[in-house]
């Protein structure tokens, strides 16, 4: 009789252990895209000299690396942007590794370099939206515009123009979230916000590239040089807020603080006035930028960017000469694109939904993907790619979930983990090998600078490190 009783015992007990093995095990993730720079004018037998386009296509425009030798692979080229062999090839994988994400993000610059008119670089954003819609059906995709995706290079208007108004018309009849709300702010500059389905998780996107040094708001009246807007224009009004973002991501934190939300700050151009790559904030909006997020510290809970195409993570700090007080982070994803002398890459991140837990909506790990094109040039192969796990984040780093409080010891610990260091500088540029193609590379103390300095206080420090290879 005691035996029969405790077989339907057994049963419930091991029904039970299977259904919370199956919650601790199930994974949240979503996507993310960088820098994807689709050039669907990429021609294998043309050489990085001619940006690997048809000599008929003049590419006068392009910044053209000479030192990079010819590879005519279907697949990609350094020096060249994404060809569509190499975009398709990424989403088929992708799909492969997970095909049931909650979302995909994109953090800017779809559209490739120099392309040869408007029609070119609308039609590839497009292109690049309705793969990746095709690909994840169903699935949201939340886009950032890059410098590369505007009518004109680095050119945006404060407000509305033509260029954003046909971008919202195309997301609106693309995405499914995509409502008047989120037109109102995007056709005003480019940035909205909504919430994620399911979750409690605003994902809030930033149109960084009016506080870029490069950003021209105007070309056409406002003279440039050395990169710097004019005196008399930087003193004007309406530069200290342009398109009032700024005005209005404090109320929407505040929104969010009092809904007892949490946020993802989406955009491409991170913030700093210190970075090798020339992707620095002008330092009045850098100021106001870290003023917001230090405020908001509760508020958010991941940054994510683009534009440098490198993979890069960096801690903000309250007091930023001795690095104390941390207060936010930034994960820079590298690029699809191996225009920079970077291996094509993207990542799957994964993140916490228990809403009773203290690390809600926190990045918890992410696998960084790539395509070993260096490797490709070495070997003289031209076959498909073989899509590779890149690393692990928490194997790679021991380090989980990423907050800010584990990243800021992370970074420190770079400073005497040779082991952990070496990984960081590796993984920058998605396993390319320093020095490939007369690439410049920083010593490793550089790249430790970089993590944790993002004011001109500091880039003295930074510069220092990094011309101590010359």
């Amino acid at each position: 009789k005691t035996q029969t009783t405790m077989k339907p015992c057994l049963s419930i007990l091991v029904v039970i252990v299977l259904f919370f093995s199956f919650i601790v095990c199930q994974t949240n993730s979503f996507w993310q895209f960088s820098d994807i720079h689709l050039d669907v004018f990429y021609d294998e037998s043309a050489s990085p000299a001619h940006y690997c386009r048809p000599l008929a296509l003049n590419v006068s425009t392009c910044s053209i690396n000479t030192n990079i030798p010819a590879f005519q692979n279907p697949y990609g080229q350094f020096g060249c942007d994404t060809p569509s062999l190499l975009w398709n090839s990424s989403l088929t994988k992708m799909r492969e590794i997970q095909p049931n994400p909650d979302f995909v993000i994109i953090s800017g610059d779809m559209a490739g370099h120099c392309l040869p008119n408007i029609t070119d670089i609308f039609n590839t954003i497009k292109k690049i939206i309705d793969d990746i819609s095709d690909t994840f059906p169903n699935k949201n995709v939340y886009v950032s515009l890059g410098n590369n995706d505007l009518a004109y290079h680095n050119e945006l208007p404060i407000g509305s123009s033509k260029w954003l108004t046909s971008l919202d018309l195309l997301f609106k009849n693309t995405f499914s979230y995509w409502g008047e709300d989120i037109s109102s702010t995007f056709l005003k500059g480019g940035y909205y916000s909504t919430l994620i389905p399911q979750q409690n998780i605003r994902l809030v996107t930033l149109n960084t590239l009016y506080y870029w040094n490069k950003w021209e708001p105007n070309p056409s009246v406002i003279q440039y040089e050395n990169r710097q807007r004019n005196i008399e224009y930087q003193n004007t009004k309406i530069i200290d807020d342009p398109a009032g973002q700024f005005e209005w991501l404090n109320n929407i934190l505040t929104s969010a603080r009092s809904n007892n939300e949490k946020v993802y700050l989406l955009s491409h151009v991170p913030p700093s006035s210190s970075r090798f790559f020339d992707a620095n904030f002008e330092s009045r909006y850098l100021v106001k930028f870290m003023e917001i997020i230090m405020d908001f510290q509760d508020v958010i809970s991941s940054q994510f960017f683009g534009h440098i195409h490198r993979d890069e993570m960096s801690v903000m700090y309250e007091d930023f000469l001795s690095k104390k007080k941390p207060y936010g982070f930034q994960l820079c994803d590298s690029s699809v694109t191996p225009r920079d002398i970077v291996n094509p890459s993207f990542r799957i991140l994964e993140y916490n939904t228990d809403t009773s837990s203290q690390d809600y909506s926190s990045v918890t790990n992410y696998q960084q993907y790539y395509y070993n094109l260096s490797l490709a040039y070495e070997k003289k192969d031209i076959s498909a790619p073989n899509w590779n796990l890149e690393y692990d984040f928490q194997q790679t780093y021991n380090t989980s979930p990423l907050n800010t409080a584990n990243l800021d010891q992370l970074v420190t610990n770079f400073k005497t983990n040779n082991t952990l260091l070496n990984s960081f500088v590796n993984y920058y540029s998605a396993g390319c090998p320093q020095g490939i193609s007369g690439e410049f590379y920083h010593p490793s103390d550089a790249y430790v600078c970089l993590t944790q300095n993002f004011f001109d206080e500091t880039i003295g420090y930074c510069a220092a490190k990094s011309s101590s290879s010359l």
